[in-house]
């Protein structure tokens, strides 16, 4: 039975705001990665020369730093309903690449690959880092693993 709850009207409007800023940042990685057909023709090509070179120079110069988009923690006491609210944003947020997993997989996932790596002795580096670095590898350009 779903009761009126504040605090899940809360985390809904965190939610609504969060899913627009990623699809936001979605579109705008599509934009950049969309190919452009500018070499159909060799009269285009001459028109379009000043502004390729005037679009060079930017990337001369130093580049600004992405936006961050600030994530959301839900805690509570069981049955408050953080899976439930997590559930409907994954399935409603128009995003092609996504995944979902719950915090307690994610977490046997980290400890698993902790225990994996204590194993091997691979290195004396923090195993942590590796496992931070094969989850950033994993993610979109629009998460950030910190």
């Amino acid at each position: 039975m779903l009761c009126e709850d504040k605090a899940q009207h809360a985390a809904i409007v965190a939610l609504d705001k969060l899913s627009k800023q990623l699809v936001l940042a979605s579109n705008t990685n599509n934009q950049k990665n969309s190919p452009n057909n500018f070499l159909a023709s060799s009269k285009r090509l001459a028109t379009l020369l000043p502004k390729l070179l005037l679009n060079l120079l930017p990337s001369l110069l130093p580049k600004k730093s992405k936006p961050r988009i600030k994530g959301i923690y839900f805690y509570g006491r069981v049955g408050r309903g953080k899976t439930m609210l997590m559930n409907l944003f994954y399935q409603n947020i128009p995003l092609k690449h996504k995944k979902c997993i719950h915090f307690h997989r994610f977490m046997e996932s980290v400890h698993q690959q902790l225990n994996e790596l204590t194993l091997q002795q691979l290195s004396t580096d923090n195993p942590l880092t590796r496992i931070h670095d094969f989850l950033k590898c994993r993610t979109t350009n629009s998460v950030e693993i910190t």
